[in-house]
C-alpha cells in the first residue's frame, strides 16, 4: 500500500497544548494530503488493529491547518516572516517545527 505523508516525531508531553495532546512515550505527527486522507485514515487504522499496537489515531484535521512552502527559495521567502533561525545549521532539511 502506497501513501503521501509525512511523520514527524514529537516529544512526549504531560500537558496539552494548542497543536499537540498530552501523551507518554512515542507521539508523531502526520501531516496528509487531502486528497489521500482518507485512504491513510483505513491504511493505517487496519494496521493498528491487525498487528494489535497499543496505541490512538486521533485526527485533527478539523483543528489544525497546514500551509506548505517548497522548492529553492522557501527558507528566505519563510525567513521574511519568521523570527526562527532557518539557516542549514539552525533548521536542516525535513527538519519541522509546530
Amino acid at each position: 500500500t502506497e501513501s503521501d505523508l509525512t511523520v514527524s516525531r514529537l516529544a512526549p508531553s504531560p500537558q496539552a497544548s494548542p497543536l499537540t495532546p498530552a501523551f507518554e512515550g512515542d507521539g508523531y505527527y502526520l501531516a496528509v494530503g487531502g486528497a489521500v486522507a482518507q485512504h491513510n485514515w483505513c491504511h493505517l487504522t487496519t494496521v493498528l488493529q491487525d498487528r494489535q499496537f497499543r496505541c490512538q489515531l486521533v485526527d485533527r484535521s478539523e483543528d489544525l491547518g497546514l500551509i506548505s512552502i517548497q522548492g529553492p527559495a522557501s527558507r528566505a521567502i519563510l525567513q521574511e516572516v519568521l523570527d526562527a533561525d532557518l539557516s542549514n545549521e539552525a533548521f536542516p532539511f525535513s527538519t519541522h517545527k509546530l
